[in-house]
């Protein structure tokens, strides 16, 4: 197998994805590569080294070509189909991590793993990961629309199922089954099983499934309404840094929802939720400064956390801030009148 010069030891482009995530397909043209994640048979006016496929030493096997190599030489009896998420859905290793790339953007699009929420980075490694044939990466993009693929909530479901049954429970697909049958995207809306999806999910110790477990009990989509469950479900991802999670625990403390009252303990939660970007616990942060519940009152910090919460989209922050800035404006004002007043009197 031949592999350009210009690809790092795991099939990555050097000059792209080890760098950052925001690369494109033809960022790499002018050093001969028509794509950053896939090896071309031969690159133009670049040298090019012959490595043993078997072994793939070097990392210099395409997906494609690693699955092929394992097929042929580790798997006896029924084999799978070249490509399915059989094959690629495994234990990641240093020749094949487009799974690690895909499960790092849903920690980073989730705020997961104690990871600081970035959207944009992890839909970017989710498209990377797809870009480079991984299964799940690919049935996701189907179903939100990206990387230049239709949406297709029906295509995107029939494809969790596929992954979920070959590859005899992968947790993220059990989660993705969840969403949809509680949305009903792709299917039909069943709560019922959607909390059997996110359960199995949840066994494997996928938090974000463990944090939705906790709103169906919550709620009672699916289930009985069980505050208490759903108590147990928020700490145990919180745990795992779910910032979701967190703020949920912390909306939980707040409120004695299946635990004593705790305004100290859900502020703590609360504002580790918020380091980790997550706007809705950056709103109830600034509600707890404003009425002083596990702190000590101060208007002015509670401004603040309503005004980055806004700044990333949260409309309830977008209230309070403008709630807040009415009443300093109404406070200021009342105080230049009495001033006026009093220059009256003299």
């Amino acid at each position: 197998m031949k592999q350009c010069n210009q690809m790092g030891p795991h099939g990555k482009c050097t000059r792209s994805w080890k760098r950052r995530f925001g690369v494109t397909k033809t960022n790499c043209t002018q050093f001969g590569l028509t794509h950053v994640f896939n090896v071309p048979e031969q690159a133009p006016n670049m040298p090019h080294t012959d490595k043993d496929e078997d072994k793939d030493e070097d990392g210099d096997l395409t997906m494609e070509d690693r699955m092929t190599t394992r097929s042929n030489s580790q798997t006896t009896g029924t084999m799978s189909p070249v490509g399915s998420a059989t094959d690629m859905v495994r234990r990641t290793s240093r020749h094949n991590d487009y799974q690690q790339m895909y499960e790092d953007g849903m920690a980073y699009w989730n705020g997961m793993n104690f990871k600081e929420e970035d959207t944009k980075c992890g839909r970017l490694m989710i498209e990377a990961s797809a870009s480079s044939g991984f299964p799940m990466a690919v049935a996701h993009c189907h179903y939100w629309g990206w990387n230049g693929m239709e949406e297709d909530e029906k295509k995107a479901f029939d494809l969790f199922v596929k992954i979920e049954q070959e590859t005899n429970g992968y947790h993220w697909a059990q989660f993705m089954l969840g969403n949809c049958c509680h949305f009903g995207y792709g299917t039909d809306q069943d709560h019922t099983k959607a909390v059997e999806w996110l359960t199995k999910a949840s066994a494997q110790g996928n938090s974000v499934a463990m944090s939705n477990l906790g709103f169906c009990y919550a709620a009672g989509h699916g289930c009985d309404q069980d505050y208490t469950t759903a108590f147990k479900w928020f700490t145990k991802a919180s745990a795992q840094g779910n910032s979701e999670a967190m703020d949920s625990l912390g909306l939980c403390l707040l409120n004695g929802w299946g635990c004593d009252q705790d305004y100290t303990t859900a502020f703590k939660w609360f504002a580790k939720a918020s380091a980790q970007g997550h706007r809705g616990a950056m709103n109830n942060l600034g509600l707890c400064w404003k009425h002083g519940w596990g702190c000590d009152q101060n208007q002015t910090t509670a401004f603040e956390w309503f005004k980055k919460s806004a700044q990333l989209g949260d409309k309830y922050a977008q209230d309070n801030l403008n709630s807040a800035a009415f009443s300093k404006r109404r406070k200021t004002e009342a105080s230049a009148s009495t001033s006026d007043s009093d220059d009256e009197l003299l």
